[in-house]
């Protein structure tokens, strides 16, 4: 399902028509999580396949064990990575800017993007 965003804040909470129209543009395709429960993390025989193969890493340990993860309200994740173009039309900010081994593109992901950054991200998409 795609959802468009239909509203921006212009310097403050001022809603400027410029922006509208341009959200109006912008689609985001969301998938239903539902809530249930799944095993995270690598099995011991996993562990030791991507040992045999020298795929193994400290990080890895972080893996294990296997738990059982309880998604108890559903949610919406988005499909796919946001993009630079979603991302300066709803936020009007590119944090990439200036920074090093950024493939610039409309098409490409937004990064450098702080936990902070996403969270108000989707707050306006929420708005």
């Amino acid at each position: 399902m795609a959802f468009g965003l239909v509203s921006a804040a212009c310097g403050g909470d001022e809603v400027c028509e410029e922006n509208l129209e341009r959200l109006r543009l912008l689609q985001l395709e969301f998938v239903s999580i539902e809530p249930g429960a799944f095993a995270m993390g690598t099995s011991g025989a996993q562990a030791q396949y991507l040992r045999l193969r020298e795929m193994w890493d400290e990080l890895s340990r972080a893996e294990q064990p296997v738990r059982e993860v309880v998604i108890e309200r559903g949610f919406y994740l988005g499909k796919y990575e946001v993009t630079q173009a979603q991302w300066t039309a709803a936020m009007g900010t590119w944090p990439w800017v200036a920074k090093e081994h950024v493939a610039l593109g409309e098409d490409r992901p937004a990064v450098y993007v702080s936990w902070r950054d996403a969270q108000d991200f989707v707050r306006r998409l929420n708005e």
